[in-house]
């Protein structure tokens, strides 16, 4: 067997992408195009059983990779996965708003399970991390909304 890269992408098709100088840009380019999202957030390994859905709007990782802010949505989501309990799903996603020219932004849309004011002690225990880890400049970008279960 040729030494390489043995994946399953996402069409169930085992696939097998051997190491050459020339091709090893292109192994790492399918490979990330198969793993990107996950990838791009975690600095975890990737389980195949997450505890809670995740959805990723593509056009957010774009958005992140233009304006350089890769480092700072990893630190976002970790810190809302540390900050609120009982998460259930979280969404991220790109948003622009057409009536302010250049408003484009990242919006972790997290559904939460819990009583209220245990909530609002997440949302609080976020935002304090948030200043703490995440340069100013970057902060603008990301938006947090949740919904209570």
């Amino acid at each position: 067997m040729p030494a390489g890269i043995h994946f399953a992408p996402s069409w169930a098709e085992e696939t097998t992408v051997e190491w050459t100088e020339r091709s090893l840009q292109e192994s790492i380019d399918l490979i990330q195009q198969e793993t990107r999202l996950w990838v791009i957030v975690s600095n975890k390994k990737a389980s195949p059983f997450p505890i809670y859905l995740e959805r990723f709007d593509p056009k957010a990782v774009e958005f992140c990779e233009k304006e350089e802010l890769l480092d700072s949505l990893r630190v976002v989501r970790h810190l809302i996965e540390e900050s609120f309990e009982g998460i259930e799903s979280i969404n991220i996603e790109y948003r622009v708003d057409p009536e302010i020219a250049g408003y484009e932004r990242i919006c972790f849309s997290v559904t939460v399970s819990g009583e209220p004011s245990r909530v609002l002690e997440y949302e609080s225990r976020f935002r304090n991390r948030l200043r703490q880890e995440v340069p100013r400049e970057e902060r603008k970008f990301f938006l947090l909304s949740y919904e209570l279960k």
